[in-house]
This record gives structure tokens, C-alpha cells and sequence, in this order.
């Protein structure tokens, strides 16, 4: 894996699975120092960026789970040494598709220009069990060029499958601000705003009835102040479609949420 990185240094893929690959193993820190270097390679798009921050909430509620009362503290973030340098002697170094060497500063210059130390540092003493280092990769990535609404919706999603835990609800609302203070009333911001009190809650459950009302008055709400009403009625209706595809859904609710569907005025 590290050689084939050696060749393909801003492969945002590769680096995503060499890091799962380390998570998978149990070596958090190694995970971390992976992509963490893979981010510092990979500055044209976020995905390298979202698979971090899923892999730290994955690693958060296994802790929690072990240990509810007294969460297991995590290794600390790698230290900078860690994220510019291979483990080799000789891996200090990688070769482009074209056979040409590029150091790491070579490489990673535009990134280390967004990435400054008090940034570096901001992971390094980020807690594992509180939140602080998805929220830590969310705040750095904002930073980035590659940084869009569509890259905020991203996170979004990610934090929004964890909504069951408190930290994962907190973060939620940090996307949220976020987004309405970048991109306000797009349609981005707007179907956050909307999906926020749904997120990780089963159709089956007994809470999703009163999150869907508080769905349904945002979503008035939202198609009010939207600059964009065909885009968000674009992602409601793909999260309609999701929660239509549970064929237990309760028949009352399925009526509402296909009556939601497709409604773009009103």
C-alpha cells in the first residue's frame, strides 16, 4: 500500500483505504496519521477529509460503547513529524504518474499554506471521546478551496448518521450554522435546516411521528426563504424516497411523506 501510494500521492481512494485499513486493524494512530498525510496530498476535493471524520465518530461511539460511563481514552492525534514523515527512511519521498519525485513539501505546499500550525496543533490536542477532532477536521476543512456547499452536505450526512449520540447532534448543529452562515438560503442550507430533526431516527420508531412534524413546519419554513425551491425540494425528495423505500413504514406516515413528495409550492 505504501508503495502504490508512492505513485499515486493524491489518490484520494487510495488513501482512504490505506487509513481504513489501519482502523480496521486497530491501529488508531496509524489511521490518523494516514489521513491526516492524505489530507495534506489531496487538496482538490474533501473526500479524504469526510472519510476522516467518519472514521473518528465510528471510533467515538465504539469507545462509548465500551464504556459508557468512563469513556476509553483513544491514542492521541500523530504529531506533526508523524503526518510529513513515512515510516521508512527512504519514504520521505513519492513519485508522481509521470516517474517524477515530489517531496512531501513539494506537495503538499498550497495545503500547508491553508494548514497552519495552530490548525496542526488544533488535532493534536482535540479529545477523542468529546467531539473536538471530527469537529477539528470540519473547521479545517472549511478552510480549504475544495470547500463547498456540497462538501458541507457531506459532513452533514456523515455527523447525521451518529445523531443518536450527543456529540453527533452538537456537530450537526455546527455543520448547520456553518452552512447558513456561507451558503445562506441555498438549498443546501435550507435542507439541513429541514432534515436536522429526522436525522438517524427510523421511520419505525415511536419518535419519528413528532420529528416529522418539526420536519414538516421547517420544511414551510424553508420554502419561504430558499433561493433555490427546486433544489431543496430535490433533497427533501430524496429523503422522502429513503424512508418510502422501509416497507414497514406505518400506512398514516407513508401517506404524509408521499403527500411531502414533490410538493414544490405551498
Amino acid at each position: 500500500m505504501t508503495k502504490l501510494l508512492r505513485l499515486m500521492p493524491t489518490d484520494d481512494d487510495l488513501w482512504v483505504m490505506a487509513a481504513r485499513r489501519a482502523a480496521d486493524a486497530g491501529d488508531i494512530a496509524g489511521a490518523r496519521s494516514m489521513f491526516i498525510r492524505g489530507c495534506r496530498f489531496c487538496v482538490t476535493s474533501g473526500v479524504v477529509w469526510i472519510e476522516y471524520a467518519r472514521c473518528e465518530m465510528e471510533n467515538l461511539r465504539n469507545a462509548l460503547k465500551n464504556n459508557e460511563k468512563k469513556p476509553k481514552a483513544l491514542p492521541a492525534a500523530p504529531a506533526d513529524e508523524e503526518i510529513i514523515e513515512m515510516a521508512d527512511d527512504d519514504e520521505d519521498e513519492m513519485v508522481d504518474e509521470d516517474g517524477v519525485i515530489t517531496s512531501y513539501d513539494e506537495a503538499g505546499t498550497e495545503l500547508a499554506k491553508t494548514l497552519p500550525e495552530d490548525d496542526t496543533l488544533a488535532l493534536q490536542k482535540a479529545k477523542a471521546t468529546d467531539g473536538s477532532i471530527p469537529q477539528a477536521i470540519f473547521d479545517i476543512a472549511c478552510k480549504q478551496k475544495f470547500f463547498t456547499a456540497g462538501v458541507a452536505e457531506s459532513f452533514f450526512a456523515v455527523f447525521g448518521s451518529f445523531a443518536d449520540l450527543d456529540v453527533g447532534s452538537s456537530l450537526l448543529q455546527h455543520v448547520l450554522d456553518v452552512v447558513e452562515k456561507l451558503f445562506p438560503a441555498s438549498a443546501t442550507a435550507c435542507a439541513a435546516y429541514v432534515r436536522q430533526p429526522v436525522m438517524a431516527i427510523s421511520p419505525l420508531t415511536p419518535d419519528f411521528p413528532r420529528a416529522l412534524r418539526e420536519f414538516l413546519s421547517r420544511l414551510k419554513s424553508a420554502k419561504n426563504s430558499t433561493s433555490d425551491l427546486a433544489g431543496l425540494q430535490d433533497k427533501i425528495d430524496a429523503w422522502v424516497d429513503e424512508m418510502l423505500a422501509v416497507k414497514e413504514v406505518d400506512s398514516d406516515i407513508r401517506l404524509v411523506l408521499e403527500h411531502t413528495r414533490g410538493i414544490r409550492d405551498g
